[in-house]
């Protein structure tokens, strides 16, 4: 099986129609969907899931997933359409698999459903050339892509590590029953334990009549049933065990990041003050760039009126105008006292005062050879005050592009900072659960202990039981069909049981050899990966004097190792099961679909993890956010990629400056689906 394409029609935040392209060619068999938090990466995820299973993983089921636009802009009573179509190849054969739900639209925007989804399978007849409708086409697509297994072909990459906890030992049994195809002898066993060897056994009974042999069968039949019961018991008390495992593994995990959520709260906190502390500097920054272009803006425009003027100045300056070598002042003051400094009487009538009463004429004012001085000052000056004014834009610009930059990475880390940190919830308050969930497990193993033994006693005295009866039976003269029917019907019970356990562990054993095989191509360190006893997903590391020991503190990156490793097995069984196509397996060549697989590791497990990533399948999907793909990933990946999208989300709420992957919008929230990679 390989995707070709999906088309989105009002789906979530998908108006309209959008499709999606995906890469088939074998050698460059990655397709790269980059896109922001909230921009749709997980929506398009769950689009497979319903399109071929009508789930999804939404907390709200599928109760939400027509798109709110086409809501808006329908007409009361009007009739909507959301689907999604994704079309497909398999053995040769082209599919586009079809699922879509109708609503109407009532007063005040209420929409309900119309009915359930409606899905569909087509493909073309390679011989024919016609069109062909499949007549059930939930158990063809289920025939393709098993329902049971779709969970390790599409998943979200942050929550795989899941796989390598105790609590995900039973979804490893059920893929590996599923894959080899056990789950048909596990059927069969109880088809004949609950209906076969019953039957006989009624019938028995009833040719029997009240005879000793009677009586010996109800017997035989009642022990039968307390050992069933208390089976069914201990099955419970084991379940319980699991999850009361699970629940304490888990308080131990939140205990021991309750100080990495601290501190990442406390960076989270620091965060957020700075960018308002940010927005308050760059509206600062606003208010000084309009007060210097307001009051300074003039002198990037002046400098040729400056020059004229300072022409027109050096020009008077010459000829002697400006400023006029003797004040007027100094000859009032001569003329007052009747001689110059020179001793030349000046009294009024004389010819030497009228001379100096014309020179005065001349003369400028005070006020005018002030303002020339100054101005001629300020002319001197003119070009380092604008030299300032460019050097002060210049600065103030510099600074705005400093913080916006700064602004945009701390939302970038607020974003990483806000999928990382949960709910803290205090410590005190998670021992106490502890307790009481030890104080359970404690009762549950003691019960389980108790049932053990009690089954045992009860086996033996079925034992002895069924001895009774057949020594009964055997005394007598005739010997009936129905006799030997149940014989055959119980001997092969016991056969298909022992059968399937030996099947499981040799499957077990095999698959964990190839886990541990893919597991060593990527971990560094000197560990080994494993499939338990119990079908958990181990990490093993040998210490001195104490040898093999598993590793109980696992990272996350070390979890997501060992959770891919088990999955690409499981393709890869599917794949050597589709060649062979023999016996019960499960066959298939699948592709992986996976959401942010990337997010919560540090570059060095990044790097392990993408190097690997081609070989996973035969067709790669991932999901990533600018700051997943950009580095090591990237490096790693891009000779394998056959095609980049990229998802461009439109946000009424938009704060701050718009981006290449989130712009603002002015109407409702949508995500539109361009093609190629933005940031390359």
């Amino acid at each position: 099986m390989k995707l070709i394409n999906i088309s989105l029609i009002n789906y979530r935040q998908f108006f309209g129609e959008n499709t999606l392209k995906f890469s088939v060619d074998p050698k460059q068999n990655i397709t790269v969907i980059h896109g922001e938090n909230g921009a749709g990466k997980t929506s398009i995820l769950n689009a497979f899931k319903w399109c071929f299973y009508g789930e999804v993983d939404f907390d709200t089921g599928t109760e939400n997933l027509l798109n709110e636009q086409s809501i808006v802009e329908a007409k009361t009573n009007d009739i909507i359409h959301c689907g999604i179509s994704v079309k497909f190849s398999h053995e040769d054969t082209t599919y586009v698999a079809i699922r879509r739900q109708s609503y109407k639209k009532f007063e005040n925007s209420i929409v309900d459903k119309m009915g359930a989804s409606d899905f569909s399978l087509e493909w073309i007849d390679k011989n024919s050339g016609e069109k062909k409708i499949s007549n059930n086409p939930e158990i063809h697509i289920n025939q393709i892509l098993p329902k049971s297994l779709h969970s390790y072909f599409f998943f979200n990459g942050e929550r795989i590590e899941k796989l390598a906890s105790a609590s995900s030992s039973e979804d490893i049994r059920h893929a590996i029953k599923s894959i080899m195809g056990l789950q048909v002898i596990e059927r069969g066993k109880k088809h004949l334990d609950d209906y076969v060897i019953n039957s006989f056994r009624k019938e028995m009974k009833s040719l029997a009549g009240d005879s000793e042999y009677t009586k010996a069968m109800e017997h035989e039949e009642k022990i039968d049933e307390q050992l069933k019961n208390k089976k069914n018991e201990l099955e419970n008390f084991n379940k319980t065990q699991e999850q009361l495992n699970k629940a304490i593994k888990d308080i131990g995990v939140r205990l021991e990041d309750i100080k990495e959520s601290a501190q990442l709260q406390k960076r989270r906190d620091e965060i957020e003050s700075r960018i308002s502390t940010i927005k308050l500097e760059l509206d600062e920054n606003k208010t000084a760039l309009s007060l210097e272009i307001s009051k300074k803006g003039f002198l990037g425009f002046f400098n040729k009126t400056a020059d004229s003027v300072q022409k027109i100045l050096d020009e008077k300056r010459e000829k002697g105008e400006l400023p006029y070598k003797i004040r007027a002042q100094f000859i009032d003051d001569l003329l007052e006292e009747g001689f110059c400094i020179c001793g030349t009487d000046i009294s009024p009538e004389t010819e030497a005062a009228a001379n100096l009463r014309r020179y005065k004429s001349k003369a400028s004012s005070k006020s005018m050879e002030d303002a020339f001085i100054e101005l001629s000052g300020a002319l001197k000056h003119l070009g380092n005050r604008r030299e300032s004014l460019f050097n002060s834009l210049r600065n103030l610009q510099n600074n705005r592009v400093k913080l916006e930059d700064e602004r945009h990475k701390l939302i970038g880390e607020l974003d990483t900072i806000s999928n990382d940190v949960g709910v803290i919830e205090h410590a005190s308050e998670l021992e106490e659960k502890r307790k009481k969930l030890d104080s359970d497990r404690d009762q549950t193993v003691e019960s389980i202990g108790k049932l053990k033994s009690d089954i045992k006693l009860i086996e033996e005295q079925l034992k002895d039981a069924k001895n009774k009866t057949k020594k009964i039976s055997e005394s007598q003269q005739e010997k009936s069909i129905v006799k030997k029917r149940l014989d055959m019907a119980e001997e092969s019970s016991v056969v298909l049981g022992k059968l399937l356990e030996t099947l499981s562990d040799n499957i077990k054993i095999k698959l964990s050899e190839k886990v541990n095989n893919i597991f060593k191509k990527i971990i560094r360190k000197d560990y080994w990966a494993e499939i338990d006893d119990k079908y958990t997903l181990q990490i093993f590391k040998n210490i001195p004097v104490s040898g093999k020991q598993v590793v109980t503190e696992k990272s996350t990156g070390e979890s997501q190792i060992t959770s891919l490793s088990f999955i690409s097995c499981i393709v890869n069984l599917a794949k050597e099961n589709e060649e062979k196509k023999s016996g019960l397996a499960q066959g298939g060549i699948f592709p992986i679909v996976m959401d942010s697989p990337f997010g919560a590791l540090d570059d060095e497990y990044r790097t392990l993890i993408a190097r690997y990533v081609p070989e996973l399948a035969e067709q790669i999907i991932v999901f990533v956010s600018s700051s997943q793909w950009k580095g090591c990933v990237e490096h790693e990946c891009k000779g394998s990629v056959g095609l980049h999208h990229s998802l461009v989300y439109f946000s009424p709420k938009l704060e701050g400056e718009e981006t290449k992957y989130l712009k603002r919008s002015d109407s409702f929230e949508r995500t539109e689906i361009m093609d190629g990679y933005y940031d390359r």
